[in-house]
């Protein structure tokens, strides 16, 4: 099963972290952010 997940402050910190995680697994992301 493909997972979908948002993650909120993407673009540094725990969230870009997070986000890698997630994609590393195979999940389809939402990236919210408020740099690039």
């Amino acid at each position: 099963m493909t997972r979908t997940v948002v993650v909120t402050g993407a673009s540094a910190g725990v969230g870009r972290a997070v986000a890698h995680a997630y994609a590393a697994r195979g999940a389809r992301l939402a990236l919210l952010a408020r740099g690039e």
